[in-house]
């Protein structure tokens, strides 16, 4: 057979990946001014992942309102007996978001590391955020939180991010308006895992030093106080993101520090609670491997010249359904995300009816659900059709090559319908079964 692709390709059709919650939330005077002076962007209001587990939460008119790293993990033995100032502990125990996604990436597949996530769909890098933090807590046991005590005295987040990473203000977090809250929920919502990468309770840095902030969007939760008993000790349920100022550059810092313990304490970590990596049922399908390995053997093998096997081959292996159907999937989550974006474009249009934009309203939140949420935690074909998406490309290229050198050397293999079913299957245009 002939092997496997390296790059993925796919359509990106916005910043990242968002989705949207329910429930009422208090907004403060903080929220006005902070909207009108914040920075506009390209994205959709929403809250959007990037490849580094980041939301970007962004507000009415398109405007910045926060940018949230993904949860720093703690390493639980880093804490256990370990002498020394408060940035030493922190700095042992942080285990950022590419430290996770890189330990667990050989047992969940579809996790996205951070050059695959350059060319990754909304849905692909919210399902990626997401395995990471399944891989969390079922593969590596990180659910039992930070010491309060050493985030106050520290600020883990430029001892692990880098500079320009800090701790949210709890003016920050209070600032953000009802909808903001609720795209947040919505974004971080899984029925399927109950860890700090869900957690809507953060640890903020205010003017009284550190305390617990909610961003539930329901105004009758409050977040607990921070006694001292709790501060010693490692708290559950507390969740550490760190922020950057609006207006910062994130390419500046782009390569985070280098934590050189932090392997090593989650295998510790693994070891003390008797854990085992999860088996991963996230495998490409039959006919994708297939595939692969077509695109792999035409690499290492001579040129084919007057030889038609391969290329027969090729055009058996394109007309499997379970292709077909990658393709149709790809073609309807791209229409989905096209249509949520007109939508966003013309919800508050003054030149239509107040029944109008109430109906836009309800299809926006609609579809910012299902964007959200059965495309992300439902679509087992994520990573399947990434690579698929990234082989008919380069297949393209390869049969466009071979049908020039062949009318050249008057080849008779009538390279046309391989080349159609090609187009066909990269635009997602297949006819149902």
């Amino acid at each position: 057979m002939w092997g496997s692709l390296a790059a993925q390709l796919c359509w990106l059709g916005c910043l990242a990946s968002c989705s949207g919650g329910t429930g009422p939330a208090t907004g403060t005077a903080h929220d006005a001014s902070a909207a009108h002076d914040a920075p506009l962007v390209a994205a959709q209001p929403g809250a959007w992942f990037d490849g580094q587990g980041s939301l970007t939460v962004v507000g009415a008119g398109r405007r910045l309102r926060l940018v949230l790293s993904a949860p720093l993990s703690a390493c639980g033995p880093a804490f256990q007996g370990s002498a020394g100032s408060a940035a030493d502990l922190s700095t042992r125990a942080s285990l950022p978001f590419h430290v996770v996604s890189e330990a667990c990436r050989e047992q969940h597949p579809a996790i996205l590391l951070a050059a695959e996530s350059e060319t990754a769909s909304p849905a692909e890098l919210e399902r990626s955020y997401h395995e990471v933090a399944h891989c969390a807590a079922s593969d590596w046991g990180l659910t039992d939180g930070w010491v309060p005590k050493v985030v106050e005295d520290s600020d883990p987040c430029p001892l692990a991010l880098g500079l320009g990473w800090r701790l949210p203000s709890t003016d920050e977090l209070q600032g953000l308006t009802v909808d903001d809250r609720k795209a947040v929920a919505g974004a971080l919502f899984d029925t399927e895992h109950d860890t700090a990468f869900s957690g809507l309770l953060l640890y903020a840095r205010g003017p009284g030093g550190l305390s617990l902030v909610t961003l539930s969007p329901n105004a009758a939760e409050q977040a607990p106080a921070l006694t001292d008993e709790k501060r010693a000790r490692q708290l559950f349920g507390a969740t550490l993101r760190c922020t950057r100022d609006l207006n910062t550059d994130p390419n500046v810092h782009a390569l985070p520090p280098v934590l050189p313990q932090a392997l090593e304490c989650l295998r510790a970590q693994r070891k003390a609670q008797a854990l085992t990596p999860e088996t991963s049922s996230s495998k490409p399908t039959p006919e994708l491997r297939k595939l692969q390995a077509w695109v792999e053997l035409f690499k290492r093998a001579p040129k084919p010249g007057h030889n038609d096997a391969p290329w027969q081959e090729l055009t058996q292996l394109l007309a499997a359904p379970a292709l077909e159907q990658l393709a149709r999937e790809a073609r309807e989550e791209r229409s989905l995300t096209e249509h949520y974006a007109e939508l966003a474009e013309g919800l508050d249009d003054p030149a239509v009816s107040e029944g109008e934009r109430e109906r836009r309203h309800a299809e926006f939140d609609t579809l910012r659900k299902r964007l959200g949420g059965q495309i992300v935690h439902k679509a087992e074909g994520g990573t399947d059709r990434t690579q698929l998406a990234a082989l008919l490309v380069h297949l393209q290229s390869v049969v466009e090559g071979a049908a020039l050198q062949g009318k050249r050397a008057k080849h008779s293999f009538d390279f046309r319908p391989l080349q159609a079913r090609l187009r066909e299957l990269a635009s997602g245009k297949v006819a149902p079964p």
